[in-house]
């Protein structure tokens, strides 16, 4: 068209006819060809999209819309049958000159100049313009073009040809940037509101129409990735929606074997709603999680056939991946490796931001590799994996927590949010609310969730009560050796960790008050335990009564510098465990002080036999204390509790001093257990329970139905036991029901009875129980909403609990229109009780990061940090106050289970969303056919740098060693002040200099300056670089290099370092690592590898090589739109 522009410009008028011209025949056949609605709109702008940027192009094209414009040119699209003739003719009517060409040569620049055509030209005007004066005569060219030109089918496309020109990567007319954000979010993000998979209509019948969504979705991930979570907030009927993907495929799949894992308390009620909704009875199982024996039976099928899709709830219950049980089922995956695995959990995050990698990576089988990430620092953008970003992320949290400096959250939110969105599906009832109004049926019928009413319930222990501990104390002042643990300061107490010698040896007096409440007075004789039977190292000759810095001159190896630490601050522990428990009730404490007896005994006789016993592992303490086993006999503590003995030599042990201590600690217990004694008699906090129950039952707001949740098991049969004296009922006993760990299974007919109706159960009116009474085994997964009261009786500093437990009354099918949260609380010490709580657990954390039951001696493997740690002012702990004492506690409770940064809906996808469904069909189709390639301007109040160029590009491919397509999206930044250097940006910081509001509707037109082509190159080639996925999983560090040294001396062309870059599962990565810490200790204790070993090395070498490298095979990269400020 260029070289032809000079000539246009002689003609007073151009007439351009176009028709859709057929394919070969044995094409027409094998692709059905028919006329097609978009020609010839489609291909002029596919033409114009995958011309390469020419000037001179732009100039014709702006040239041709100037004649367009003008009248000269005119065009039309003949819409009749298709349409193959070219013909050229140069004349009209009133010309005596007259040329006409007939022939082959396409109206293209090759067509009219290089190609060999025949054509045929006529220079006798008669005949060019001869009009035929009946049906028999024969067309003059002219004649025919005109009859064809004013057929009612040909259509004017003047408007249409312009804009398409003006608006093409080679038009000077930009879309606006409103236009190129809702059409940079439709690259990103159509598959998730675009969703191709369907399900059968007897199955979306059953279900709300976010439901009907997350399902499709579900299977669309499922059928690319082989994995997905649904993580819809609690109460949203994860069950139901994942019934209709088993349904699915099972109907549409064909699926054979599908297996369902799921706590074991839930294994009925799945049963039940998949039979009750789906209708489905058979062509699955559901299995316990914790019965590995029936895993084991099972998996034996595995021989005969695959397994097509597991389905794991509560999945966050395997977040551990150093759990048994989550070993087991990786072992499982692995050996189905084409099976799909879809997880369901409404907390994937729980603490830790590995919470979530490790479940992912259960259900990959494995696999240490995901999708590449940008990962912005100080100093640089790199590209990694997601799975390492994450792993990066922890320790850049720790090291800030370290130096005390604030930990940037937005950037951590914009890292993990990149490999989120391919998991994950998950809706909040506020995104719910926003996009349907409500509980939108398949019928129509919209249903309005039930709100959450916070109620505080505050409690005080009388002044009374308060002398009463003080008389106990000085009763047994002997016990403290002449001090006062009254007047001791408590701040004092609590810094003083990492300690070798018993509290009493520290304690000092302060100017205190004596004059503070119950709590205050108590937890500081908890404070002057010395934990004895778990601190052994600490009393070695050495480093006995050193302090920290002293410590410091010592040469320690890392395994006895791990052991000494950590016990050095078992105290933390300890305390946590015990403050809570003294808040729960007097019992609870009462009971973890004669279990912390009953062990000081044992060391006690052991040491008396010259064997000193100590546990092995930190974390063990915590179970001898915690939940899980509370409700143990001492024999099964005992046998459980990996316990080694060892010597007591007095050459090595001050072992006087032990003794002396373990007598210190009993005393101090005994004043203890006689202050619970006399908070039995008094009891103020079950007073205040006994009245809030009355009330409730009196006032009847959502019913008669209680549930109350402890956290322990000693607390519940506290009240199992005092409850029945206090409530003046005569059917209270018969109408109530106590659950914890100790009594589980009674727990589904105990929820039969409490929730008949939600359960479906057929329970009589006289088997009906209005209270139930549980510790957590209940808060997950179970349907109450026959009850719509619920008593949090003992403080939780994890929020993320009480969403759990607040999801058993606010379901889905609940009657009320308000269900009530009431939380117990102490009055006068709220805030400095929980203040203390979690300034404990911050120092566990501290202590978790350093000496975590994972930590190598190699230093490879990293211990994660607590995610809801580090928030400025302690954010979460002034979150959880909120919920006791803001006014509006039920909208921090929402704030809770909807607004989690990282886990909540994309903003980007809702606002895609609400695009799509409140736009035009024209704007819809209008911004999907932005072409790729186009320039446009970002708006006006961006932050992106001005002098810098974005650009948003496509890659894809397939991973060699899965086969795997993958298609990946980066935005990639050009600055053509620095030579057009380019530089990766995270997809959330991109976003955000291109989001904007329908506002920025003003279109521009495209003056540019910059050596596009040159851009368009260097942005593709990074796009190609970064989307490979070629580092090594394992870091070589100096003591895994010198191993790879003594290696290449005993076994010359092993190759091992070359083998390492193929591992790709954590089963490789877990053998590799194991080998190399049994190597260094052979290197430090013989000074050379064992037989045995190096024949390990070897066996690893070769399963490494014949293993598929995690490789990546990029077959196309497309710069999709550039932005520029």
């Amino acid at each position: 068209m260029s070289a032809l522009m000079p000539h246009i410009a002689q003609y007073k008028k151009i007439r351009i006819l176009i028709g859709q011209e057929p394919m070969r025949a044995r094409f027409q056949k094998a692709l059905k060809q028919e006329l097609t609605t978009d020609f010839p709109e489609a291909d002029l702008k596919w033409d114009l999209t995958h011309t390469q940027f020419e000037m001179s192009l732009v100039n014709t094209a702006e040239e041709l819309n100037k004649h367009i414009e003008s009248g000269k040119v005119e065009v039309k699209v003949y819409r009749g049958a298709f349409l193959h003739a070219k013909t050229y003719i140069f004349s009209n009517s009133s010309n005596s000159d007259a040329v006409g060409i007939i022939g082959s040569s396409n109206f293209t620049g090759a067509g009219l100049t290089t190609n060999t055509e025949l054509n045929a030209l006529e220079d006798e005007s008669r005949i060019v313009k001869y009009k035929p004066e009946s049906k028999e005569d024969q067309h003059g060219h002219l004649s025919w073009f005109e009859e064809i030109w004013a057929d009612e089918l040909s259509e004017d496309w003047n408007g249409e040809f312009s804009q398409i020109i003006a608006e093409s990567p080679l038009g000077k007319k930009c879309f606006t940037p409103y236009e190129m954000y809702m059409k940079t979010l439709w690259e990103l993000y159509h598959e998730e509101v675009d969703i191709s998979t369907t399900i059968a209509e007897s199955t979306s019948s059953t279900l709300f129409a976010f439901q009907q969504r997350n399902a499709r979705l579900l299977i669309q991930k499922l059928q690319k990735y082989g994995v997905a979570m649904l993580a819809d907030s609690v109460g949203l009927g994860k069950t139901i929606t994942a019934g209709a993907v088993i349904k699915e495929y099972i109907d549409t799949y064909k699926a054979r074997r599908i297996y369902v894992i799921v706590p074991a308390s839930l294994v009925q009620p799945w049963k039940r709603d998949l039979a009750k909704v789906h209708n489905l009875v058979s062509g699955f199982e559901v299995i316990s999680m914790q019965d590995f024996q029936e895993i084991e039976r099972v998996r034996d099928i595995d021989k005969y056939a695959d397994v097509d899709l597991f389905v794991i709830d509560e999945a966050h219950n395997l977040r551990n991946p150093n759990g048994s049980r989550h070993e087991q089922l990786l072992d499982w995956f692995s050996n189905n490796p084409s099976s799909h695995v879809l997880m369901l959990t409404a907390t994937p995050i729980n603490n830790k931001l590995t919470d979530f990698v490790n479940q992912i990576q259960l259900a990959a089988k494995g696999r240490l590799a995901a999708f590449p990430v940008v990962y912005p620092t100080s100093k640089k953008r790199e590209v990694i994996d997601f799975f390492e970003a994450v792993k990066r992320l922890t320790a850049d949290m720790q090291t800030a927590e370290n130096k005390g400096e604030k930990i940037d959250f937005n950037r951590i939110s914009r890292i993990m949010r990149q490999g989120l969105r391919h998991f994950l599906v998950r809706t909040t009832r506020r995104g719910i609310e926003a996009e349907y109004g409500g509980l939108l049926s398949d019928d129509g019928t919209l249903t309005k969730f039930p709100k959450s009413e916070v109620k505080s319930h505050p409690y005080e222990y009388t002044d009374a009560l308060a002398t009463e501990v003080d008389s106990v104390i000085a009763r047994n002042i002997k016990t403290f050796e002449g001090k006062d643990p009254r007047f001791v300061n408590l701040e004092t107490l609590l810094n003083q960790t990492q300690r070798t010698k018993h509290p009493l040896d520290l304690m000092e007096e302060g100017n205190v008050d004596s004059d503070s409440g119950v709590f205050e007075k108590v937890f500081r004789l908890i404070l002057l335990l010395g934990f004895t039977p778990y601190k052994s190292s600490t009393y070695l000759n050495q480093y006995y009564g050193k302090t920290n810095e002293e410590l410091r001159e010592f040469d320690i190896a890392s395994d006895e510098s791990f052991r000494l630490r950590s016990q050095m601050s078992i105290h933390n522990i300890m305390r946590v465990t015990f403050l809570k428990r003294l808040e729960s009730s007097q019992a609870a404490l009462s009971l973890s002080m004669a279990q912390y007896l009953k062990r000081l005994d044992k060391f006690e006789k052991y040491l008396g036999e010259g064997l000193i016993a100590n546990i092995r592992d930190i974390n063990q303490i915590e179970k001898e204390f915690g939940e899980d086993i509370s409700s143990w006999s001492e024999e099964q503590v005992r046998d459980t509790l990996d316990i080694e003995l060892i010597p007591a030599s007095e050459d090595k042990y001050k072992i006087s001093q032990m003794k002396a201590d373990i007598q210190r600690d009993k005393k101090i217990i005994a004043t203890i257990q006689e202050c619970c004694e006399v908070l039995d008699k008094h009891d103020d906090k079950l007073n205040s329970l006994v009245e809030l129950i009355i009330n409730i039952r009196k006032n009847k707001k959502a019913g008669e139905k209680i549930l109350l949740f402890s956290y322990f098991t000693d607390t519940i049969n506290y009240l199992e036991k005092r409850l029945p004296e206090l409530i003046k009922d005569k059917e209270f006993a018969s109408k109530s029901a106590f659950l914890s760990g100790s009594n589980r299974t009674l727990l589904e007919d105990t929820v039969k009875r409490f929730s008949p109706k939600s359960t479906n159960s057929g329970v009589t009116k006289s088997e009906e129980i209005d209270f139930l009474f549980a510790t957590d085994v209940l808060s997950e997964g179970q349907n109450l909403q026959d009850c719509g009261n619920l008593i949090n009786y003992d403080l939780h500093w994890n929020p993320v609990r009480m969403i759990q437990r607040n999801g058993r009354i606010n379901r889905l099918g609940s009657e009320y229109e308000s269900v009530f949260i009431y939380n117990l609380h102490p009055e006068t010490v709220l805030d400095s009780y929980l203040k203390l709580v979690n300034r404990l657990e911050r120092k566990i954390d501290a202590i978790k990061f350093t000496i975590g039951t994972d930590q190598s001696v190699l230093g490879e493997a990293e211990n994660p940090i607590e995610f809801l740690d580090g928030f400025e002012e302690d954010e979460t702990l002034n979150e959880v106050l909120g919920m006791y004492r803001d006014p509006n506690s039920s909208e921090v409770l929402d704030k809770f289970d909807d607004d989690d940064e990282l886990l909540s809906e994309d903003e980007f996808i809702i606002e895609l969303r609400r695009f799509l469904s409140s736009a035009t069909p024209e704007q819809v189709k209008r911004v999907k056919e932005i072409p790729l390639g186009k320039w446009g301007h970002l708006p006006s109040d961006s932050k992106a740098a001005s002098s810098r160029i974005l650009s948003l590009t496509e890659t894809t491919g397939f991973v060699e060693s899965t086969g795997k397509d993958f298609k990946s999206h980066f935005f990639i930044e050009a600055d053509p002040e620095s030579g057009y250097m380019v530089d990766a940006v995270d997809i959330i910081e991109a976003l955000g200099y291109i989001k904007c509001t329908a506002a920025n509707s003003k279109s521009k037109f495209d003056n540019f300056d910059f050596n596009r082509n040159l851009v368009k190159k260097l942005v593709e080639a990074a796009s190609k670089e970064e989307a490979k996925d070629g580092q090594s999983v394992v870091r070589l560090t100096p003591t895994k290099i010198k191993i790879l040294d003594n290696l290449a001396s005993a076994l010359p062309g092993l190759g091992l370092s070359l083998a390492l870059k193929n591992i790709s599962t954590k089963q490789q990565l877990r053998k590799t690592e194991q080998l190399f810490m049994s190597a260094n200790r052979e290197l430090k204790g013989f000074g050379q590898l064992l037989p045995n070993t190096l024949e390990s090395f070897v066996a690893l070498q070769k399963e490494l090589v014949d293993a598929k490298p995690e490789e990546r095979t990029i077959e196309s990269v497309e710069a999709v739109l550039f932005y520029v400020s």
